[in-house]
């Protein structure tokens, strides 16, 4: 009876394995499916991924190069993986940035020579953590108009990450919606092109 019982449980434990592996990858092939009818749309290059290789779409929209990219993640043995999206200015702004929500940048910037920037509008101060190697620059760059951009970005998109190449949206797991990866890159896109123009204002 005792044979049984764990024979059963092990047929059970197995099923359960299955079953887990087939929703997960009938999830995958669904969102790379999204993946794929997006870079199609946008004539974005698509390339599949393998076990060595990432799953890639990538290209240019209306003037800006845009990336969507899963991204494996290894922590304390768990593997997950997650949705990158970003979105590249014209030229690098060459201003030492990096602009997070509060709380998601590290130290190690100031080891870089960065310093914290605070833009004297408190909603904006209280929201991000602003650092540079040019604080006058970055304060002249961030007009109230584009302060008020990026907060409307933040609230809307997801949580704000910028550097001096460009804008980035991460997500735990593969975005399966594509008309939430499309809002996602149009309001990217937005975003560069406004911070594109108060550049050619400084």
């Amino acid at each position: 009876m005792e044979v049984a019982g764990i024979v059963l449980a092990v047929l059970f434990c197995l099923f359960l394995a299955v079953y887990l592996w087939l929703h997960l990858r009938a999830r995958r092939e669904q969102a790379l499916g999204a993946w794929q009818a997006l870079a199609q749309e946008l004539g974005l290059r698509y390339t599949p991924g393998n076990l060595w290789r990432q799953v890639k779409a990538e290209g240019e929209v209306r003037g800006y190069s845009v990336s969507i990219a899963d991204e494996a993640h290894l922590e304390n043995q768990q593997h997950s993986v997650s949705t990158r999206i970003r979105t590249g200015f014209q030229r690098p702004l060459a201003l030492g940035l990096k602009l997070a929500r509060a709380g998601a940048l590290s130290g190690l910037g100031k080891l870089l020579g960065s310093q914290d920037i605070q833009l004297g509008n408190h909603v904006f101060d209280r929201a991000f953590i602003v650092q540079g190697q040019d604080p006058d620059q970055i304060f002249k760059l961030f007009s109230p108009r584009l302060q008020q951009a990026c907060l409307r970005y933040d609230r809307d998109v997801g949580p704000l990450m910028l550097d001096d190449k460009g804008l980035s949206f991460e997500a735990q797991g593969l975005v399966s919606d594509k008309q939430r990866l499309r809002k996602i890159i149009d309001a990217q896109i937005a975003l560069v092109s406004d911070i594109e123009w108060c550049r050619q204002q400084l």
